[in-house]
């Protein structure tokens, strides 16, 4: 029983990779000439294809593919390569054992040098004597480490359809979140919040009253005094990814550079401070109201103003 294992394991070992192989009816003269190496166990001489009997080497896309390429292109620079073909095909190409002009083999040289292992699907070519003691090691895994990178690459492509489906989702959603407006806001917000982070705010938020220049409208109920964002307390007008947002933002927009002064409540929301304010002596939650479509939010009239 134990000796059916030991037999079945080493008949597997050897069995890197299969191949096709098939009689070949053209004629078995030598081919010689100059080379141009496709990979590490075929080359083209005289416009055939022909490939080392007796030894497979990695694929390009393969661990030490590459290395195996142009270790046979150093072999074989400008040198009269000679093909002694054995009968055989593999896919398109003549199997064949091919030498140097000094009579080295070079599929030999290939294994001796680690890039290549001795395979038995082809006859008279028996190399396993010239393998390196790692080259089996290094080489024989090789399929196994190519399909869980193919796995790998698999799930992350998967990963990032799953991302590309959420935000067409988020689009159908929520369409106001990838406008210009909601974008300027979010960027405004973000460098409020490191400003308070680091301790940059005005001394006037110490006070209960803000005074100072409009420097910035964001929309209907939000505006910056001396680039500090208030939030105006009991007004609710649109949000700006509406078509009524964008008409009361407009008219807001034309106190920017005027003059306010701003009573504040102690409450804050999001990186806004709330408050009452008054542009020109006149209350601005009021003119709102009475102007565009914003409307009274009672709950939010701490100070019973209206």
């Amino acid at each position: 029983m134990f000796g059916l294992k030991r037999i079945f394991k080493r008949f597997k070992r050897n069995q890197v990779i299969p191949f096709p192989i098939a009689t070949d009816t053209r004629s078995k003269e030598p081919i010689t000439g100059r080379c141009f190496v496709i990979d590490g166990d075929t080359i083209v001489i005289r416009n055939q294809k022909i490939r080392f009997a007796g030894i497979n080497a990695p694929e390009l896309n393969e661990p030490y593919g590459k290395q195996a390429k142009w270790t046979l292109v150093d072999l074989c620079k400008g040198q009269h390569i000679t093909a002694h073909p054995t009968g055989e095909t593999s896919y398109d190409r003549i199997v064949a054992k091919c030498f140097l002009p000094d009579g080295r083999d070079l599929a030999a040289e290939m294994v001796k040098l680690g890039l290549a292992l001795d395979i038995p699907h082809f006859k008279n070519a028996k190399y396993k004597r010239f393998e390196t003691r790692d080259s089996r090691r290094k080489l024989h895994w090789r399929p196994n480490r190519r399909i869980k990178k193919r796995r790998f690459r698999r799930v992350r492509s998967n990963k990032i359809l799953y991302v590309m489906f959420g935000i067409f989702l988020l689009a159908l959603l929520r369409p106001d979140m990838f406008t210009i407006t909601y974008l300027k806001n979010q960027v405004n917000d973000f460098i409020r919040e490191i400003t308070v982070s680091m301790n940059l705010e005005p001394q006037a938020l110490n006070n209960s009253k803000l005074s100072g220049t409009i420097t910035h409208v964001r929309d209907g109920d939000t505006f910056e005094v001396n680039g500090v964002p208030v939030r105006i307390s009991a007004l609710d007008c649109p949000e700006n990814s509406t078509t009524a947002g964008q008409k009361v933002t407009r008219f807001a927009k034309q106190f920017k550079g005027k003059q306010a002064t701003c009573e504040l409540t102690g409450a804050k929301t999001y990186d806004r401070v709330v408050g009452y304010c008054l542009i020109n002596g006149k209350d601005f939650a009021q003119t709102m109201m009475d102007k565009t479509s914003c409307k009274l939010w009672a709950k939010y009239d701490v100070w019973n103003r209206y």
